[in-house]
């Protein structure tokens, strides 16, 4: 099942006060959530599977992540596309790749000279993905809005269980000084796959 969520804002825009993303701002039109700023883009989290059926015309951008052993990766010519190569995994284990911060900056760089509705993919839809949504959600709310990245995660993605090891990189990516990972562990289930 693909969510999806419109985030009505430039790319770079910093999102400051819960009312910039929830309360009044919000409406529901036509299955999306959108927030009543700027410019469209759009976030959108689904499988691999989902990923291969997808109308590459209604999207401007895909990031795409991969198992180091995927046999059959997806790959596509239409719209810009970045990929991403680590496995879900939340601790190191012998010959798979693990998560590392210059993934969330490939993603947050990616995301940032997207405008327009963006899909990002893992295998399941379920952990990398939506961590990597969440790190772009919140490097787009100012710090201390954490939670409201949360909440907007779990408004695109009601099953997300984001790999607790690409929030932790995010926060420190983004300098949120364990902000974002405490608010996500609060909040929703994080996934520790080994």
């Amino acid at each position: 099942m693909r969510f999806n969520f419109a985030i009505r804002m430039f790319p770079d825009t910093k999102l400051s006060s819960a009312d910039d993303c929830m309360g009044s701002n919000v409406r529901d039109c036509s299955g999306f959530f959108k927030l009543n700023i700027d410019q469209t883009s759009f976030f959108s989290i689904s499988s691999l599977e989902e990923s291969r059926t997808t109308d590459w015309s209604n999207y401007n951008g895909l990031i795409t992540i991969e198992n180091s052993r995927c046999s059959d990766p997806l790959r596509i010519s239409s719209i810009p596309q970045t990929v991403l190569m680590f496995d879900d995994i939340s601790i190191p284990i012998p010959d798979y790749i693990e998560p590392q911060p210059h993934h969330i900056e490939t993603a947050l760089e990616f995301a940032s000279k997207t405008t327009g509705r963006l899909l990002i993919h893992c295998h399941a839809g379920i952990s990398r993905s939506t961590a990597i949504c969440l790190s772009i959600l919140a490097d787009r709310f100012e710090p201390g809005n954490e939670p409201k990245a949360c909440e907007a995660l779990m408004l695109i993605s009601p099953l997300a269980r984001p790999n607790a090891l690409i929030v932790h990189l995010a926060d420190e990516v983004l300098d949120r000084d364990n902000a974002l990972f405490q608010a996500a562990w609060n909040s929703m289930q994080l996934s520790t796959p080994r």
